[in-house]
């Protein structure tokens, strides 16, 4: 009897400290049908168009685990593992892991986090990214890149006090041998947040001083962002603005380029047309300076839609077109149209 009444305590007790912690698996399965074309100057040889299914269109495809579990005292351990891959082939996206590795604690303090995460300045990246910030967005292929979740990171995340909170992280430079392929100095970056009613306004700063080669001495990636939307009920207005300085090679898309100088401006509108469709548009413009020698602008419109199915999947259909143009040189022009399935889990 008494080994009974044990036994049962043992359950009971350990039924309670399960009941205490959690670890979920989740996920976003999405692939879309797409046809790009990139061109140098209109009707030449060198435009192709190209058909194929692309992994990652509105959210890049991924698997992960998360979990935390109660400390006692308003205290929380959490953890997250992120995995991206390409759910058009099944290839996974570089390490186990590639996307977040992280553990830390939460309180009332605010949340500590230790590990591969994404940086303060790219928590706010894509509030105010028209057509879902997703691969279609008008900016996608007219700005540079950035470094957006480096490995060796410390990260702070303050409580909400009114609307208003904020984050700071350091990605520590383990690489002292200043190799092309290291990371030698560390990534820096801090945002402040305020989102209030229909009100959403977010700035942020990052400095990135790696990876640089064993010749370069002191140059880094200085990164300032702010976006702001406004929710009027019947719309879903979005801006933002971005100006970086002396940028070590970044590029994203077919019209990349190097440049010591980039400003962004980007305007956009979210438009819900009944409970299950949202209708997408936005403009951006870049500038960029080349030492200089030749300046190059760029533009990028683009449209989008997407229709819920249910809570978890849902279709959506999108077309960008963006320009870039140096002075004395060719244009280049990049096109895109997609319709893909978007499935979380």
């Amino acid at each position: 009897m008494k080994k009974s009444l044990i036994a049962l305590a043992v359950l009971a007790s350990t039924g309670a400290a399960m009941a205490q912690s959690s670890v979920t698996l989740y996920g976003i399965v999405d692939v879309n049908l797409q046809s790009q074309k990139d061109e140098i100057n209109a009707g030449t040889s060198n435009a192709v168009r190209q058909t194929s299914l692309s992994s990652g269109g509105v959210s890049t495809s991924r698997w992960g685990l998360k979990g935390s579990e109660d400390l006692g005292g308003g205290l929380k351990a959490n953890f997250v593992l992120e995995n991206g891959f390409d759910a058009s082939t099944g290839a996974a996206a570089g390490a186990q892991f590639n996307r977040q590795s992280w553990v830390g604690v939460s309180g009332g303090f605010g949340e500590l986090r230790l590990g591969n995460d994404y940086t303060a300045r790219d928590d706010i990246n894509g509030a105010a990214h028209a057509v879902f910030d997703s691969a279609f967005s008008p900016s996608v292929f007219i700005e540079s890149g950035y470094n957006s979740n480096p490995n060796n990171q410390i990260k702070y995340l303050t409580p909400s006090f009114s609307g208003f909170s904020g984050a700071v992280s350091y990605a520590l430079g383990e690489n002292k041998a200043k190799s092309a392929s290291g990371n030698a100095e560390g990534v820096a970056a801090v945002n402040v947040q305020y989102a209030a009613g229909p009100v959403y306004v977010g700035i942020a700063y990052q400095e990135d001083k790696g990876p640089v080669a064993a010749s370069a001495t002191g140059k880094a990636n200085k990164d300032t962002f702010l976006n702001a939307t406004y929710d009027l009920g019947v719309a879903k207005i979005l801006a933002s603005y971005r100006d970086v300085k002396n940028t070590l090679a970044n590029g994203s898309g077919a019209n990349s380029v190097s440049f010591d100088k980039q400003r962004v401006y980007q305007i956009g509108a979210d438009v819900p047309v009944g409970a299950a469709l949202v209708v997408s548009a936005g403009y951006a413009h870049s500038k960029s300076e080349l030492a200089g020698i030749n300046d190059v602008t760029g533009n990028g419109f683009a449209i989008g839609a997407s229709y819920s199915l249910s809570k978890r999947t849902s279709i959506y259909t999108a077309l960008n077109y963006s320009k870039a143009k140096q002075d004395g040189s060719d244009d280049l022009k990049s096109s895109v149209y997609a319709v893909g399935v978007r499935h979380a889990f």
